[in-house]
């Protein structure tokens, strides 16, 4: 006769899914048939491939930041500069709560910060770009990834140098993340900050005058038109609020 697995019967069984205490107490009331199908369910969201570790995925990372735009098959190395990226922000997105913390002890942040920082001109304009905010993104939708970012003395200000962008997808997921962090303890003070050091970075005359630039701006594409200006809007008014009510991070606040 065939057995049927039971799900984990203590909360630190589902340390892997990432829950909040609130989530896992949930989970724990719940009969078991139905607590194991939602724990399949979140397992079964690990598509990534487990034989490639987290120190894999650096490795490829810090060799993509070394190289300069390519001039040669141009479109075709972007693209599989741009794949590979994008296979770091799946596996982040993805893979277990272990995974995440491996890439951060083994230096997976300081690798996205420095990847933002050293990037030329034209790697700053490409799809590359818009894949390594899409890995921060993902890291900071996991709560120690979160964690991380947050109290890294500069990243919130490195992140910030990416609105210098042209590339209109890029600046849209660095504005839902300085929105975000907006509405985190602490994460007003730290989107200020870093936004009067943008001001320096891009030669600004007051704070915020590129975006409220790009407000006016047309970019000959209706629909990324009207994108940006709705990012610019909400992350004006998560700004703005004075009376703010300070939330739990949700991860619908930074959807890939």
């Amino acid at each position: 006769m065939s057995t049927i697995s039971k799900p984990p019967q203590s909360a630190g069984k589902y340390d892997e899914l990432d829950l909040t205490a609130p989530n896992t107490a949930a989970m724990l009331s719940l009969p078991s048939q139905k607590k194991w199908q939602i724990y399949c369910s979140r397992k079964g969201e690990d598509t990534t491939d487990q034989a490639t570790g987290p120190e894999d995925y650096i490795r490829k990372l810090n060799a993509i930041a070394t190289l300069q735009y390519p001039e040669i098959n141009t479109d075709e190395e972007v693209r599989i500069r741009t794949k590979q990226v994008d296979a770091l922000k799946t596996a982040l997105r993805t893979s277990t709560h272990s995974f995440v913390i491996k890439f951060i002890e083994s230096k997976g942040l300081k690798g996205l910060l420095n990847f933002l920082k050293a990037m030329d001109y034209f790697t700053a304009q490409s799809s590359i770009h818009t894949s390594i905010i899409g890995c921060v993104k993902a890291l900071m939708n996991n709560s120690t990834g979160r964690a991380h970012v947050l109290a890294h003395p500069t990243s919130i200000n490195i992140i910030a140098q990416s609105l210098s962008t042209e590339n209109i997808k890029t600046k849209i997921a660095v504005l839902e993340i300085m929105g975000a962090v907006c509405l985190v303890a602490g994460g007003h003070k730290k989107v200020l900050d870093a936004m009067h050091h943008y001001q320096k970075f891009a030669f600004e005359r007051v704070r915020f005058q590129g975006i409220i630039n790009d407000l006016g701006r047309s970019t000959g594409i209706y629909k990324d038109e009207i994108n940006l200006k709705t990012a610019i809007m909400s992350f004006v008014n998560a700004v703005s609020v004075i009376h703010r009510v300070i939330k739990p991070w949700r991860s619908w606040l930074i959807i890939s």
